[in-house]
């Protein structure tokens, strides 16, 4: 599958979104990692991000060679620090492309790969004015550099830190929708905290919908599918999400407290990733293994029942926003919806690579989650205030 397809994507405000977590931590190890690695706080991120996004999306490009300029009262050294971490001039991409990372991704697996300028959205032209080298690899660029940047600094030690608090999100968007839901809490607070477990299980009208969050490094060369060993290592953790589905379903019909609400026949999964992996499907990660790589588990001869593979999502967090919008705003019934993409996953010539592709007819009506939403007019506000 090709990773250009992410290039064709409409804009949106997901740019805010990781920098919009972090502006909610309190101070932390994971807030550390952010300040330390861009040298403002998570607000002050937004807001000029928010800047150089309105600008090339009005398209006044090429930009000034200080296009902050006027906030450089405001947020002083912030400015510097954000053109040396999103613009480089020719000379600086070179070299940043002969760097160990980029190598691992040459030749011909760059037509699968997203270009690895994306790290670098906006181009120093020779006569000092700020260019970007197409405003979908802009928007892409700036939407991805906070996991990226964090990635390269941490490496697991981001992921680790992160990962509780894009759990908590997934979660708390799935709770915002008003759907009756058993969280993984009240779940645990039954089963024993040993159990296995999800984010959430939501309880639909003939079926339950499991939610797991799977927070990962899945480093750029994880979208490049044509080698089975490597795509089976780096995709383990949504082989684990689906085999937490699979345990989860089962629990919850051994369990006489919850035969009621959830002894429904059959379980759909959406696995939330922090980024899109371009898999869609639990029957197309399937495909992508070699034979008999990962298969039901022998101990739950119901399991293929119950949760076959095409119930089963790998849904990225834009996507899966975007779904539980949808839903919260009565725009699509959950049920109804996992039942036409199960459905269509079921041929190959139907089956969708992006969950959103199901929501089309409401890509205009969709509201904006609540945490993006918050954190656009929070930026709107202070930048009329800069801007008197």
């Amino acid at each position: 599958s090709n990773v250009q397809i992410d290039f064709q994507r409409t804009w949106n405000w997901a740019f805010l979104r990781w920098p919009s977590l972090y502006a909610r931590l309190p101070e932390s190890k994971a807030r550390q990692q952010f300040t330390s690695t861009f040298g403002m706080e998570p607000n002050t991120f937004i807001d000029l991000t928010f800047v150089l996004y309105a600008i090339v999306s009005s398209g006044k490009v090429p930009m000034d060679k200080d296009c902050l300029a006027l906030y450089r009262p405001r947020y002083g050294d912030a400015v510097d620090k954000l053109y040396g971490i999103l613009i480089r001039d020719l000379a600086g991409l070179r070299s940043e492309l002969q760097k160990e990372p980029a190598q691992r991704i040459r030749g011909k697996d760059e037509l699968y790969e997203f270009p690895y300028f994306k790290r670098f959205p906006l181009i120093r032209l020779r006569d000092g004015r700020i260019h970007c080298w197409h405003r979908q690899v802009f928007i892409r660029g700036i939407e991805e550099v906070v996991h990226l940047r964090l990635s390269d600094q941490f490496c697991e030690d981001y992921t680790q830190s992160f990962s509780r608090v894009f759990e908590n999100y997934v979660t708390e968007l799935a709770v915002d929708t008003g759907r009756p839901h058993l969280t993984e809490a009240d779940y645990k607070r039954v089963v024993g905290a040993g159990a296995a477990a999800v984010e959430l299980i939501f309880e639909g009208n003939d079926c339950n919908v499991l939610v797991e969050a799977k927070m990962g490094f899945f480093a750029d060369d994880v979208l490049i599918q044509d080698n089975e060993a490597r795509v089976f290592t780096k995709t383990k953790k949504v082989r684990e999400g689906i085999g937490q589905g699979w345990k989860v379903g089962r629990l919850l019909r051994e369990r006489p407290e919850w035969k009621m609400r959830f002894g429904k026949e059959q379980d759909y999964l959406l696995v939330v990733t922090s980024r899109e992996l371009l898999i869609g499907g639990g029957e197309m990660l399937r495909r992508l293994y070699a034979q008999g790589k990962f298969g039901y588990p022998d101990d739950d001869p119901d399991a293929v029942r119950r949760l076959p593979l095409t119930n089963v999502f790998v849904v990225s967090i834009d996507d899966y926003e975007m779904a539980m919008s949808c839903v919260k705003a009565g725009l699509v019934d959950l049920s109804e919806l996992m039942k036409k993409a199960a459905e269509a996953n079921q041929q190959e010539n139907t089956s969708r690579l992006f969950f959103s592709d199901f929501l089309r007819d409401y890509m205009n009506t969709c509201p904006l989650p609540k945490a993006l939403s918050t954190a656009r007019d929070g930026a709107e506000a202070r930048i009329r205030q800069v801007l008197g």
